[in-house]
């Protein structure tokens, strides 16, 4: 397929994950931002990310979108500034003054609004999420990989750092800090590092990066060892996955309604 096919689909995707047929936000002056990766592998994860936010933090919202950086990386600057433009209208409208991000190209690419949006601010879920009560001990050791995002975002490779710690999760070390390089990147020399990590377990903080691991290394995310939920992340549709979000929340909060009813009668 030709470069000019390739840069058309991207900046399409874009446009539909972004629009009103797709998108969804709930109210809330603070809101999650899950990013596309992790509502395409896992739809129930990131529900129940959702709900595990919510419940320290009733007020909190959830905000189903793109946050642009697949324009930036594949197809223009002026694609990418349009996304923005849409994303900036969105959160004046509906008054959001911190967003909870967990994905690191989200916090890169939301984190250009500050310059239009100074009061704005974008944090790390990682840095907010507790550890459920009933969690199992970890038994696995995990070798880390940090997305190429994280490598120059100090503090949001801190937050996951912190919360892996907190997990107790045994974590292996490695004769260099990043043995693996980007997830995109299809060379002999990131083969050959593939294949000597395939018999450990990788962990990581990326939906992406676990969606093309996986297929050569066990991989997790991170959140997926929170939550103990089994399986791999499918390479499935983003658009597919806002719409199962949307729908699990919509049936949890009238299930929640509908408790209340109860308890008030």
């Amino acid at each position: 397929m030709g470069v000019w096919y390739m840069k058309w689909k991207h900046k399409l995707d874009v446009n539909m994950r972004m629009s009103k047929y797709f998108s969804f936000r709930t109210s809330g002056k603070k809101v999650f931002f899950p990013g596309c990766s992790l509502a395409s592998g896992s739809p129930e994860l990131v529900t129940k990310t959702y709900s595990h936010l919510k419940a320290s933090d009733s007020d909190l919202g959830i905000w189903l979108s793109c946050c642009g950086m697949p324009c930036k990386k594949f197809v223009s600057t002026e694609c990418h500034d349009d996304s923005l433009d849409k994303l900036e209208e969105e959160i004046r409208k509906g008054g959001v003054d911190e967003i909870l991000v967990a994905c690191g190209n989200c916090s890169k690419s939301l984190g250009r609004l500050k310059e239009r949006l100074p009061n704005l601010k974008i944090s790390s879920i990682y840095s907010q999420l507790k550890i459920p009560e009933e969690k199992k001990e970890i038994a696995k050791t995990y070798v880390v990989h940090h997305p190429c995002s994280a490598r120059s975002d100090k503090s949001f490779r801190e937050s996951f750092t912190r919360l892996s710690e907190t997990m107790k999760i045994p974590l292996e070390k490695t004769e260099k800090e990043h043995p693996l390089g980007c997830c995109l990147v299809n060379s002999d020399s990131q083969k050959q590092k593939v294949n000597a990590l395939s018999e450990k377990n990788l962990i990581t903080y990326c939906g992406h990066c676990v969606q093309k691991f996986q297929k050569k290394i066990p991989s997790k995310h991170i959140l997926q060892i929170l939550f103990d939920m089994e399986g791999k992340l499918k390479n499935g549709s983003t658009l597919v996955g806002f719409r199962k979000i949307k729908k699990n929340i919509k049936h949890s909060d009238s299930s929640q309604k509908e408790n209340l009813k109860i308890g008030e009668g």
